[in-house]
């Protein structure tokens, strides 16, 4: 109960975070935002340098700087790109061109040179995937083959699979998304609550071994602490059970119909519509795209990883779902007076 108490302020703060981006000028936010991305990158990769390494750049894990550094560089491409645009001022220009380029060598460099984590392997297929697929969607057919097979070769001759440690990595998870799914069998619909993983989680630690034929346990003793599932899908239907992930699975898919629908848009003025409001419709720009390849990482990493449990990647992810959503349709509603006053009570 305390942990889901400690994290509901976090939950709110995020949501407040992402609904509040709608209301800022998107042509201030098409220079800030990328820019002030491209600086903390910036900033994360002078930290790993100056700081200890065993502190990873202030972050505390290799796999936490990986996923941060994954996630901004498409901000900090979009900051570069603003900047040799000529679309802006000099005084704007300069700022997001230089530290557009400090953000990209910053992430590159760290990821090729610095990372011991195999997210940057991740890193490596999401880069090559959404090439191929911009290829696939040009109908560039011959270089989307190429970029593919060229992705695949690099993959298999990289020794990404090599080393026991990649091994115990991938088994560690494996074992936790199993005992996390007897957790959510034995309440599939609503879960156990928020936060509740890390006090429930013990009972089945070792509940795969009923069924594995294997002698050993992966995370024993049996006092070690798994603190997440590693798989952010399985863990939210533990918690929030299928009622919960539907719940946040349908914020997913409003989140990707918005940016798909905007990619059709023409630009027009609003109309009213009885109760539905079109806003002004705008086109999808370097902005949404940016938003879309972080969100494609983090998703990727929340497979093996608990990037939205993390502040800094959960912060990301609140600012460019509010940034995809922003300028959407809009539903108005007449709400008597004293149904606000419950809501605010609530």
């Amino acid at each position: 109960q305390g942990e889901a108490i400690a994290r509901l302020p976090n939950v709110a703060a995020l949501v407040l975070i992402g609904l509040c981006i709608g209301s800022i000028d998107r042509q201030r936010l098409a220079v800030s935002i990328p820019l002030l991305i491209a600086l903390t990158t910036a900033l994360g990769g002078g930290l790993y340098l100056w700081l200890p390494r065993e502190l990873f750049g202030g972050f505390g894990n290799e796999n936490f700087i990986t996923e941060f550094m994954v996630a901004t560089l498409p901000f900090s491409f979009a900051a570069l790109a603003t900047g040799a645009s000529g679309k802006v001022t000099w005084r704007r220009a300069i700022p997001s061109g230089l530290l557009g380029a400090a953000g990209l060598a910053a992430g590159v460099g760290y990821l090729g040179f610095a990372s011991n984590s195999h997210g940057r392997y991740m890193a490596a297929v999401l880069f090559f995937a959404v090439v191929a697929g911009a290829c696939l969607y040009f109908r560039r057919w011959f270089w989307a083959a190429v970029l593919g097979l060229a992705g695949a070769n690099a993959a298999l001759y990289s020794g990404w699979d090599n080393g026991r440690e990649f091994t115990r990595a991938i088994l560690e998870r494996a074992e936790l998304v199993v005992n996390t799914s007897f957790l959510w069998l034995e309440r599939p619909f609503f879960g156990w609550g928020l936060g509740s993983f890390n006090h429930q989680y013990p009972r089945l630690q070792e509940a795969h071994l009923a069924f594995l034929n294997t002698d050993s346990a992966l995370l024993h003793p049996e006092t070690v602490f798994a603190g997440a599932t590693h798989n952010e899908y399985a863990q939210a239907l533990a918690e929030l059970g299928i009622v919960g992930f539907a719940f946040l699975a349908a914020i997913g898919v409003c989140v990707v119909a918005s940016l798909v629908l905007r990619s059709r848009w023409q630009t027009a003025s609003g109309v009213k519509r009885g109760r539905r409001v079109a806003p002004e419709k705008r086109q999808a720009d370097m902005l949404d795209y940016a938003a879309a390849a972080s969100l494609l990482g983090l998703m990727l990493f929340a497979l093996v990883s608990f990037p939205w449990q993390n502040p800094h990647t959960a912060l990301l992810t609140a600012l460019c779902c509010g940034l995809i959503a922003q300028g959407g349709p809009r539903f108005v509603f007449r709400v008597p007076r004293f149904a606000r006053a419950l809501g605010a009570v609530a």
